[in-house]
C-alpha cells in the first residue's frame, strides 16, 4: 500500500510540474499586429529563442487576437528538467473557446561541442514523444536544425480549424531553421 501511495504521489507530482516545472507566470495583455505567417519573413527573427518567440507571437500562434488585443498566459519554465537551456510556456483560447485551451511550449536546447545530448532529443527523433521522469508522456516536435522543442496541446483537437491550426504551427515552427 505504502508503494502505491509512493506511486501516486509521484505520478502527481510530474503532472502538477510538466511543463517542465513551470516558472513565474505573467498574463500578457497587448496590441500587437499579427500578420499571416506568408507575410512575414523569418530573415526579420534572429537566430535565437528570443527570435523564435517573437516570430510565433508576430504570426499569432502563440497569442490569440480578441477585440484589438492579444492575450496569452505567458510561464517561465524550469527547462533543466529536460536538459533545455530555456523554455516557456503560452495558454491562451483560440477558436471561440471561452478558456485557454491551447498550450505552446518551446524550449531552446543546449548546442554546440560541449552539449549533453537530451534524451528528449532522442526519443523525438525516435517516436515523436518524450517522457518526464520517465512517468508523463508528452507529443513533441522537434525543429529542423535540432535547437528548440515544442509542444502544442489543445483540448478542442476535434476541431478541423483547430487541427489545421495546430499543423501549421508544426510546419512553421519546423521551419523555423535558422541554421
Amino acid at each position: 500500500m505504502k508503494k502505491l501511495l509512493i506511486l501516486f504521489l509521484a505520478a502527481v507530482m510530474a503532472v502538477s510540474s510538466t511543463g517542465c516545472f513551470g516558472g513565474n507566470s505573467t498574463k500578457t495583455e497587448k496590441t500587437i499586429d499579427i500578420v499571416e505567417p506568408d507575410k512575414v519573413s523569418l530573415d526579420d527573427y534572429e537566430n535565437t529563442f528570443d527570435g523564435l518567440v517573437n516570430y510565433f507571437k508576430k504570426i499569432g500562434y502563440i497569442l490569440c487576437k480578441e477585440n484589438g488585443s492579444s492575450t496569452a498566459t505567458e510561464t517561465d519554465l524550469n527547462a533543466e528538467v529536460i536538459n533545455a537551456k530555456q523554455g516557456k510556456r503560452f495558454q491562451f483560447p483560440y477558436n471561440s473557446s471561452t478558456s485557454s485551451n491551447v498550450t505552446v511550449e518551446l524550449y531552446e536546447l543546449y548546442t554546440g561541442e560541449n552539449a549533453t545530448p537530451s534524451d528528449a532529443v532522442e526519443q523525438i527523433k525516435k517516436n515523436g514523444k518524450f517522457d518526464v521522469l520517465g512517468i508523463d508522456e508528452f507529443e513533441a516536435y522537434l525543429s529542423n536544425n535540432e535547437k528548440y522543442i515544442m509542444i502544442y496541446t489543445d483540448t478542442k483537437d476535434d476541431d478541423e480549424e483547430n487541427k489545421t491550426r495546430k499543423e501549421s504551427a508544426i510546419e512553421l515552427f519546423k521551419a523555423f531553421d535558422r541554421g
